[in-house]
């Protein structure tokens, strides 16, 4: 509940107070139960308006049982003198003596003192009806009213005759009611009359009631004097009352808006349950400013209320509003039991005030809402009698779904009331629960043919009242009540929305209320043909997103035929009438991609504007409309252009600062999509300084702005700024948008990002399936949601799951139509990185040349140009046409330098795989030289202390140890180790790898110890981060196992191995596993397990003959199943699989000494195999070959043991030819 305060002129609260005098025989307890059930509620509606409220004394039960008798008359005179309205009905009984109650002449002479006036009836004994008329008539100020009953069936007595002579004596009419109906119309007219005299000055307002209402049951709250020194002495405008839900803020805000307490000032309530904050503002201000439809939600924000108004809001959702520019006061709940029994009191119910108050059961139960009070009393007072009230609160106190059971037993009291009128009050009560926004009486007329004023009084206590006159239910517990009575579902209702949207229809082009209550039908009946009836009319369209766009943009995608109704006004023509309407379609036409259209009718917008058939205010927005159609179509030339266009004519034309921000939040959301991160933080961070709203902290626009500053702190990866960011970040917006919202999605998944960047794969992968459960996610969220999920599987190696994750993104993109767009180049790159690492480095370049077409029409997104490249470049690099990924890294550098911004983290990842690429190629020189070069670019940036640093450091340790300078190679890997823990927190997979590879450097220097101790450093991070199955730790094992085997240690090789290959058991099968099974078939063979040896060697095999490029180990594998039988030398495939390795080692472009060694290894094997079977020439040919390569490429004093062999074999050989 929200109300504003602003200068009108006061009235005074008054009371009426009803007294109702008659006796209790059979007749008059019909007129009492007609006047308690039905009457007071209509008379609390009507006086309600007035700002009266209206109390009802009427001891039929009011007197508790146990009351001594010489205190009943003695209550019944003291509530006669409280009450300023005496009504008396006279029937055929007398009443009952004063005499029967005061026995004791002691009593009666006490009473005689205390009313002197009366003394002389007390005296004649008569009845306690006359001498409460003889009191009422004795008072000259107090109004009064005495009807004569009379069914025609018993005499009248005597005495009666005599009491109605006495009333027209004293100058008082007594009239003859002859029916009910007569009663209540003789009642109600004279009670309004008689009020009306004297407010003739108040206009009658439903509102008011409703405040009446709801203050009925206040208990004085001790808070209201500290409202009220805010409202006079503070200078902040906004005051935010908080606390539980039921605790009585609404009632608190409802009694300053009776109390008037403050000169000068008004009030206005809007409910804000179904609306946001900036929405209930407008409702607000909509109420008490004149010419409101000149300005737009965004322009209406606090700071541009008037001097002389101050807003108070209640909610029990604190971070609705911000700490900074709000006074915020805690709301203590209102203890309920006391309100109960103080509205009982005021009323004389004390008899009933007494049972609630020594009824252990009830007072047993836990602490009840305000509502349950409210409805308790009402039903109370409506439906108990002297001899029920026990029951009814033991039935209320041990039923746990009390609440929903009051309600029920009223709807039944009002059937039985109204019998014969059934259908009317069922269609009636489905009404209200139909509707969102409530209903006026003239259309609750429309829809139910008349309304009767009688049944709609009596539902009124019942029913939400909104500042724009409207009824409807806004209890849960009343709406469930409704429908299980009449058992209804949502199907059932369809008939009533249906006929709601009908009424509705006409007025919703001028009534923005309505048009929301549009679309609230629409998404209920999912009807096309009404959906597309009523969405045809473009004012109607212009009133649905009236109060907020973003929120009615959100509903109508939720309607399953709504790309049909955008087609369909996509054919609208734009005129100066309705290019308002026509922007918000538009914001439409860019979500879905229609940017054909959009742009048709941009263009449109820009002729209007030349020729001055639009206003100057809105070329502002126009020109912001055309900067996002081309950034979505990657033209940041021209959308560079009109964002700054935009800026300049809001600024120009005087347009608020609000506006203005969310310009420049746009252009500093395309810095980031170019990857300007530096300039955009720094716009970013100037926006929330200069256009900070000095009333909401949290508003949409500045949330937004944090939101495109937190995407710049991940992109330069200031990580502690980024993490301290988001923590204060989010559960703001979860506040102000909800958890589904487009603008908390897209922080969700910036934050999946940031935990693949810092290695956090399974809690990235945990966030991912956290989205995915949010209901009613949209389809551009899915595509981001699947290329993040793309990430973590590229990460984790799991090639089968990214591929179906690829997958689905390609089907999505393609459903959705989003050719040339973000998502789609984004996608293209996902499938490079895929096929580069799967073995297809040839699918990877098309996928490439695709993205290049894509980006040719492209201006202004060189960077992704640029990236395109570099991805083509490691794919070539993959296919060893190590010249061509130089050509496309040097064009690569080529974009870059065309910039007018210096990408030192671009260029230096650039450098880095052209360092690389000459590594391939073994031009170390210029490979170091490229590395050195990359790393001086990082050094220019001031956060230098990056990944893509120690990925390079990293690299040039490979390099090192490849060109066998191990000392230097050890202190490249330890920089980078030392990089890594700087820029990482915790141990991160980069510093896993960086250790395995200081661990391989220790292998080949023969210091197995030290290889260990950083191979098992390596292997616990990888364990401890991912478990035992994934990739990462497969890897990690088998170094261990390796090193192991290298030390001799063969046993525990096996076993590490043999946890590789348990590992492998849960992955798909790729040809890079080959190392795990030759190394295991190794370390069985020296256990001497020959058998299962050759099964791993085998299997070793299979995946080498599927390896396109030529490794070592091929020729290796086929080396070890040449020569692995007992009688190799007999079997002729010995041979072919001896050539098969000679052929695969001449073949091998770039050949190690490792290479080398595995050729004289395979020579020295024919030799053999020749030697056997008595081929001696070629025999000697095969040791001349390997004398030839020790001779040429390695050192012939290293290899002296195989030369001496080689010469004495041969001679051997020489001997056997002679013999």
């Amino acid at each position: 509940m929200s109300m504003v305060l602003k200068q009108k002129e006061m009235f005074v609260l008054k009371k009426v107070k009803l007294f109702l005098s008659s006796t209790f025989e059979p007749l008059m307890i019909s007129q009492r139960d007609l006047f308690r059930n039905e009457l007071r509620f209509r008379l609390e509606k009507e006086l309600g308006k007035c700002g009266i409220y209206f109390y009802l004394y009427d001891f039929e039960l009011g007197i508790p049982r146990n009351t001594r008798p010489k205190f009943v008359i003695r209550q019944c005179l003291q509530a006669v003198k409280a009450s300023n309205i005496f009504i008396g009905i006279v029937g055929n009984e007398y009443g009952t003596p004063v005499q029967t109650f005061l026995r004791e002449t002691k009593e009666r002479e006490r009473l005689k003192e205390e009313y002197p006036m009366l003394a002389e009836a007390i005296d004649r004994n008569v009845s306690v009806l006359e001498l409460e008329f003889l009191y009422a008539l004795a008072s000259e100020h107090k109004k009064k009213l005495f009807l004569t009953v009379n069914d025609n069936v018993g005499e009248r007595n005597r005495k009666t005759g005599g009491l109605i002579s006495l009333i027209q004596q004293s100058g008082q009419k007594c009239q003859e009611v002859s029916d009910a109906g007569q009663f209540k119309n003789i009642v109600i007219r004279w009670v309004l009359s008689k009020i009306h005299e004297s407010v003739k000055e108040i206009e009658p307002c439903m509102l008011t009631a409703y405040a009446i209402r709801k203050t009925k049951c206040y208990v004085k709250d001790r808070q209201l004097s500290e409202v009220y020194q805010y409202l006079e002495s503070t200078s902040r405008k906004i005051l935010c009352i908080h606390g539980k839900k039921g605790g009585g803020k609404t009632v608190l805000a409802a009694r300053m808006y009776l109390d008037q307490y403050l000169p000068g000032m008004c009030f206005a309530f809007a409910g804000c349950e179904a609306y946001t904050l900036s929405e209930i503002i407008l409702i607000l201000l909509k109420q008490i400013i004149h010419k409101l439809d000149a300005f737009s939600v965004n322009v209406i924000l606090p700071d541009y209320l008037p001097e002389n108004v101050k807003m108070v809001l209640t909610t029990n959702n604190k971070s609705l509003v911000s700490d900074r520019k709000v006074s915020f006061l805690h709301h203590t709940s209102v203890d309920s039991y006391k309100v109960l029994q103080k509205i009982l009191w005021t009323e004389g119910k004390q008899g009933e005030s007494r049972r609630i108050a020594e009824n252990w059961i009830f007072r047993r139960r836990a602490k009840i809402s305000l509502e349950y009070v409210y409805v308790f009393i009402s039903e109370l007072n409506a439906a108990a009698k002297y001899d029920t009230v026990t029951r009814m609160l033991y039935r209320n106190a041990l039923q746990a779904g009390g609440l929903l059971n009051l309600y029920t037993a009223f709807l039944r009291r009002m059937l039985g009331r109204f019998s014969g009128k059934e259908n009317y009050i069922r269609e009636m009560m489905l009404y209200f629960v139909s509707t969102e926004n409530g209903l006026t009486e003239k259309e609750l007329k429309l829809l139910v043919g008349f309304v009767d004023e009688e049944i709609l009084s009596f539902v009124y206590p019942y029913l939400e009242i909104t500042g724009e006159q409207r009824m409807l239910i806004g209890s849960g517990e009343f709406n469930r009540a409704v429908c299980q009575l009449w058992e209804v579902g949502e199907n059932h209702l369809h008939s009533f929305r249906k006929n709601i949207i009908k009424v509705c229809f006409q007025d919703a082009k001028a009534d923005p209320v309505l048009g929301r209550e549009l679309l609230y039908q629409l998404l209920h009946i999912r009807d096309k043909v009404w959906t597309g009836k009523v969405l045809a009319d473009i004012q109607i369209v212009d009133s649905i997103t009236y109060y907020n766009e973003e929120y009615a943009l959100g509903c109508l995608q939720k309607l399953h035929n709504y790309k049909q109704i955008l087609q369909s006004w996509s054919e609208f023509e734009v005129t100066e009438k309705n290019y308002i309407c026509m922007i918000t379609i538009i914001n439409m036409e860019l979500e879905q991609g229609m940017y054909d259209c959009a742009q048709k009718h941009l263009e449109m917008m820009l002729g209007l504007l030349r020729q001055g058939r639009i206003t100057l205010n809105d070329a502002g927005n126009i020109y912001n409309q055309l900067s996002v159609l081309y950034a979505k179509r990657l033209q940041y030339n021209k959308a560079y252009r009109y964002a700054k266009e935009a800026i300049r004519i809001a600024q120009e034309s005087g347009e608020s600062s609000v506006q203005i921000c969310e310009y420049k939040n746009l252009l500093c959301r395309m810095y980031m999509n170019t990857g300007h991160y530096g300039m955009a933080y720094a716009l970013g961070r100037r926006l929330l300084e200069f256009y900070r709203n000095p009333f909401f902290e949290d508003t949409v626009n500045s949330l937004r702005i944090r939101i495109t500053l937190l995407n710049s702190l991940n992109k330069q990866c200031r990580d502690k700024e980024y993490q301290k960011e988001y923590v204060g970040l989010m559960p703001r917006l979860e506040a102000v948008f909800g958890k589904a919202h487009s603008e908390v999605m897209q922080v969700r998944i910036l934050n999946i990002h940031f935990l693949i960047r810092r290695g956090h794969l399974e809690r990235a992968l945990i966030q991912c399936r956290k989205v995915w459960k949010i209901a009613d996610i949209a389809s551009d969220f899915k595509i981001e949601v699947l290329l993040a999920e793309c990430d973590i599987y590229y990460c984790l190696r799991d090639w089968k799951k990214e591929a179906e994750s690829l997958k689905k993104t390609g089907e999505l993109l393609r459903e959705e139509g989003n050719k040339g767009t973000v998502e789609e180049i984004s996608w293209y790159e996902k499938i490079i990185c895929y096929f580069i690492e799967t073995g297809k480095p040839k699918e990877a370049v098309r996928a490439g040349k695709r993205v290049q077409n894509l980006l040719e029409p492209c201006h202004g997104a060189e960077l992704w140009e640029a990236d395109n490249f570099l991805n083509m470049g490691a794919a070539y690099e993959v296919m060893g046409q190590n010249q061509n990924a130089l050509e496309n890294y040097q064009n690569a550098i080529q974009v870059l330098k065309e910039q007018k911004d210096v990408f030192h983290e671009k260029e230096a990842d650039i450098y880095n795989q052209i360092g690389s690429c000459f590594q391939n190629m073994q031009l170390y020189a210029k490979a170091y030289k490229a590395y050195r070069k990359a790393l001086d670019m990082l050094q220019k940036d001031s956060c230098f202390q990056h990944e893509l640093y120690g990925a390079i450091l990293n690299n040039m340790g490979q390099l090192m140890q490849e060109t066998e300078h191990e000392r230097e190679a050890v202190k490249y890997y330890a920089e980078a180790l030392k990089c890594y823990r700087g820029y990482y927190q915790d141990d991160n997979m980069h510093i896993a790898t960086t250790l395995d590879n200081l661990g391989s450097v220790f292998d080949r220097k023969e210091e197995y110890k030290k290889a260990v101790h950083f191979h098992l450093k390596g292997l616990w991070y990888r364990f401890r981060h991912g478990g035992l199955h994934m990739p990462s730790t497969v890897t990690s094992l088998h170094n261990l196992a390796n090193t192991w085997s290298l030390d001799g240690k063969h046993f525990l090789a096996c076993v590490t191995e043999r946890m590789a290959v348990a590992g492998l058991k849960n992955q798909e099968v790729s040809v890079e596993d080959y190392p795990i099974y030759l190394c295991m078939g190794q370390a069985l063979e020296h256990m001497h397990f020959r058998k299962s040896a050759f099964c791993y060697y085998v299997r070793a095999y299979h995946l080498l003959s599927r390896k396109k490029e030529i490794v070592s180990e091929t020729a290796e594998i086929n080396l070890i199943l040449a020569t692995f039988g007992r009688d190799w030398e007999k079997d002729i495939s010995a041979l072919k699989k001896l050539q098969a390795a000679e052929r695969l080692l001449k073949n091998k472009k770039n050949l190690y000494r490792k290479d080398y060694e595995l050729s004289i290894a395979v020579y020295f094997s024919m030799e053999r195999y020749y030697c056997y079977h008595g081929r001696y020439h070629a025999a000697l040919k095969c040791l001349d070959a390997a004398e030839e390569i020790i001779n040429c490429n390695l050192d012939k004093e290293e290899y002296g043991e195989i030369c001496e062999t080689i010469f004495t074999v041969r001679t051997e050989i020489k001997d056997c030819i002679e013999r």
